[in-house]
């Protein structure tokens, strides 16, 4: 484990970099490069301020990486937070730092962590995929055109050439997450994993999974694979990203929404419209 701040990363792949090292390190990551496509002062604010505050979700989703893909490292580096009515966040990151500094991580029993595994884990195409030797939350950096980026995906299998994205979420709906996919650029993020795992690696020929899981009571799994059409929009939308933040850079003017559009009904909406008027039509 590394504990010094990497000021300048050696280019390649890194097992068990610390996350809050990862996240003051420096390099262009997928939530920032992202940003150019939706709010470039927004992306303007972040490349200003460094480093992202390490929140709740973040954490979490690295306890769960980790017990997914490396279960027995989990057990040897993890210690269970009891969640009690007193005993509030405050007290979590108090206690999460003193953990640190004796070399370990914590995770709050409130997360379900062993529930959520529990369900991935009975899923027929999650488990035959955890079963093989993976690494959870490796580290990438890799240049392009001069420019240093990161990555930081949440599982790979670097053997059989096997990236995983794993999602919680309130549905697993096949319309609902492909919405995800787009408004929250996880096309994106799977093309520039792939670009950095490629760089970083040699290998070419990766397939990039999600694994999704239904939060609730009983949490519900999916497992879905990216397309060539969703890596292809997914490459584009990192060349429109990067020309734009190039384009900000270069005149200075980092407005997010400069000009007028004109606006116009959504096609469902127009549909539902002209469905209800047939209606009314047919009832004279």
């Amino acid at each position: 484990q590394e504990e010094q701040p990497m000021t300048q990363p050696t280019i390649g792949i890194h097992h068990h970099v610390p996350p809050e090292v990862y996240r003051a390190a420096p390099g262009m990551s997928q939530s920032t490069l992202k940003l150019a496509l939706s709010d470039t002062e927004h992306l303007k604010h972040v490349i200003d301020g460094g480093a992202r505050e390490e929140t709740d979700a973040m954490l979490k989703g690295t306890a769960l990486h980790t017990a997914l893909v490396e279960p027995e490292r989990f057990k040897g580096y993890y210690r269970l937070w009891e969640k009690k009515e007193r005993k509030g966040d405050g007290a979590f990151r108090s206690d999460l730092a003193d953990a640190r500094l004796q070399g370990v991580e914590l995770y709050r029993s409130d997360w379900n962590i062993e529930g959520l595994v529990e369900a991935v884990r009975k899923h027929p195409d999650a488990s035959a995929i955890l079963d093989m030797p993976g690494h959870a939350e490796p580290s990438l950096w890799w240049e392009r055109d001069g420019v240093l980026l990161k990555g930081r995906p949440d599982a790979v299998w670097l053997e059989s050439g096997i990236v995983i994205d794993v999602k919680t979420t309130r549905s697993i709906r096949t319309r609902d997450i492909e919405n995800a996919m787009m408004t929250l650029g996880y096309w994106l993020q799977s093309a520039l994993y792939i670009e950095g795992l490629r760089a970083t690696t040699g290998r070419q020929d990766w397939q990039y999974y999600h694994l999704w899981i239904q939060t609730s009571d009983h949490p519900t799994v999916r497992v879905t694979r990216t397309s060539d059409d969703g890596l292809s929009l997914g490459r584009r939308q990192v060349e429109e990203a990067f020309a734009i933040w190039r384009r900000c850079v270069h005149t200075g003017d980092w407005t997010a929404y400069p000009r007028v559009v004109e606006l116009f009904p959504p096609t469902w909406a127009q549909r539902e419209v002209y469905e209800a008027e047939a209606m009314e039509g047919g009832d004279e």
